[in-house]
């Protein structure tokens, strides 16, 4: 009986907890109020809101938002923008200048990445750059010269690089093969481009001492 209590309530706590987390990320992944955003056709040009956690919104007026142009130029509020999935790409000068912009996560739909997207981002210390990226335009990221940056290459399939894309980036670069780390070395003199692992969740499971349990044959009778 004492066990089966103790059960329950682990599972009640289990629960309880489980329903705080998925609260809490459909609180995250709410988007920004639309009506704070400029746009023409497919691409947000603007936003003129006073929030500084940003999430993209999918759509505006029924209509499927893909791009990003100017977006946050020269703006000196937004500290983290969340880009959600369907964006495929940010054209010129999408966050240039963010003078407090910290935080950037672009989706693994993004597909390209125009010319100096986050050049002069001084407070920048987080962004990825995703699977399916191939080239890294020029100046993208000159003027980051947060020393606490970390740019995420996720992309190990780059094979062009612009004109002065690192310059002055004394943060670090983290590439995920050989051939990133030599590419990107060569164009990010200042900044610590780092090799790191890819890493996939553990599938291997820890047996609980076999000592502990009670049996019966091949049936488990009892937990001690």
């Amino acid at each position: 009986m004492k066990i089966k209590k103790m059960i329950a309530g682990v599972l009640s706590t289990v629960m309880i907890i489980s329903s705080l987390s998925v609260s809490s990320i459909a609180e995250a992944t709410d988007s920004t109020d639309p009506s704070y955003f400029t746009y023409d056709g497919s691409t947000i040009t603007g936003y003129t809101g006073t929030e500084t956690d940003i999430v993209l919104p999918t759509e505006i007026n029924g209509t499927k938002m893909t791009e990003m142009s100017g977006t946050f130029y020269n703006n000196s509020s937004v500290v983290s923008v969340v880009v959600p999935e369907g964006y495929t790409s940010l054209s010129n000068f999408a966050f240039r200048n963010a003078a407090s912009l910290k935080k950037v996560s672009l989706p693994n739909s993004f597909e390209s990445i125009s010319s100096q997207c986050f050049r002069d981002c001084t407070s920048l210390e987080s962004v990825n750059i995703p699977e399916k990226i191939t080239s890294i335009t020029s100046y993208a990221f000159r003027g980051c010269t947060n020393p606490d940056l970390v740019i995420d290459i996720q992309s190990t399939s780059i094979t062009s690089i612009g004109s002065n894309p690192f310059t002055n980036v004394v943060g670090t670069i983290k590439v995920y093969s050989q051939e990133m780390y030599d590419l990107i070395s060569a164009k990010a003199s200042s900044a610590n481009v780092v090799l790191a692992e890819a890493t996939e969740p553990s599938s291997e499971l820890t047996t609980t001492d076999p000592s502990y349990f009670t049996y019966d044959g091949s049936t488990i009778t009892g937990y001690t």
